[in-house]
């Protein structure tokens, strides 16, 4: 643990190096350069600030991702499996843009993977060109 009185000390001779010395940086610069220069010379402070900088900043992420989930499992794809809704939701989260994905591959399984057992794969039909 950390001392609080040894903290507030701490703080209080960061801010001063702060005004001095960083005032023309970024507040996320700033916490970059404590934890990465002034550890020695901040350490309780540092061991307090550490895990306070992971914190969001807001629960945005989380929305996001309600929002993304209610748009994929609607009532008509209400028997999607777990698995399945979570792939949806990655891609759809964290996937590649559209215009940068290549659909060939997934085009060309879709067409070679029977349907149903026993029947044929599809036949693509030839565009008249």
């Amino acid at each position: 643990g950390s001392d609080s009185d040894a903290v507030i000390s701490e703080w209080d001779a960061f801010k001063c190096f702060w005004q001095s010395s960083c005032s023309s940086l970024s507040s996320s610069r700033v916490w970059s350069v404590l934890l990465s220069k002034c550890r020695d010379q901040y350490p309780n402070l540092c061991r307090v600030l550490e895990p306070l900088l992971v914190l969001p900043v807001s629960n945005a992420v989380v929305e996001r991702g309600f929002s993304t989930m209610r748009r994929i499992k609607t009532d008509w794809r209400c028997r999607l499996s777990e698995s399945t809704l979570d792939d949806l939701m990655r891609i759809s989260l964290e996937g590649s843009e559209p215009a940068k994905f290549d659909v060939s591959p997934a085009v060309n399984r879709f067409f070679s993977t029977p349907r149903r057992p026993n029947v044929e794969p599809y036949k693509r039909k030839h565009s008249a060109t």
